[in-house]
């Protein structure tokens, strides 16, 4: 995946991101379809509704950029792969190691490791990449907090989720979220960078 992420900055690109809770069509409109130079990324193709798909089946030649979509485990369908004849590649790409010790290290009383971790990570994967991961596990460890029983999720994975969003209260993970959405407007502002203040964020609440 960091190679598309890399690839888009080097050629200017727009990098948009679908999460699971977004529609695909909405953020792919909004964010202009016809525009030159997007990098779309949908996290899981199960977020792809019927409507979404027979609109991207017909418009999809016509976005100047690259779409990628996702899996959050196993292969695409080929009913959802089937809607886009043009595909000229599919791959695997499966996360290093570390990357899930750092989202897993996510909890209060933890910064130093997470810190360390998410520094060696910077090694090998972009900022927006982490920035983009952070935000889906902590929105994770939200909805499992709040509403286990509708997460889209095998039942060892739910587990897991539960137990590390046990270290944490309700609103403490609220409040995680809203600041790391204003942390995004913040670094785009300021010439410090995503890092820095990432780095802030890891201090703040996982001290």
């Amino acid at each position: 995946m960091s190679k598309f992420v890399n690839e888009a900055k080097k050629r200017n690109w727009s990098i948009i991101r679908i999460e699971k809770e977004e529609r695909v069509l909405d953020k792919i409109l909004l964010s202009g379809l016809y525009d030159r130079g997007n990098l779309f990324i949908v996290e899981d193709y199960k977020s792809i509704s019927k409507s979404d798909l027979k609109y991207l089946k017909e418009k999809v030649a016509k976005i100047d950029g690259v779409l990628v979509i996702c899996s959050q485990g196993g292969n695409i369908p080929s009913s959802i792969l089937k809607n886009f004849p043009k595909i000229k590649k599919i791959e695997n790409f499966d996360y290093p190691k570390i990357v899930f010790q750092f989202l897993d290290s996510l909890y209060p009383s933890n910064s130093k490791n997470a810190i360390l971790l998410f520094h060696q990570m910077l090694e090998r994967e972009p900022e927006e990449l982490i920035f983009h991961l952070v935000s889906s596990r902590l929105k994770d460890l939200y909805w499992v907090k709040t509403d286990p029983s509708t997460l889209p999720y095998p039942s060892w994975q739910v587990e897991k989720l539960e137990r590390q969003a046990s270290r944490f209260t309700q609103d403490n993970l609220r409040q995680l979220i809203e600041e790391l959405a204003l942390l995004d407007i913040e670094a785009k502002r300021s010439s410090l960078g995503l890092v820095y203040y990432l780095d802030l964020l890891l201090v703040k609440h996982l001290k």
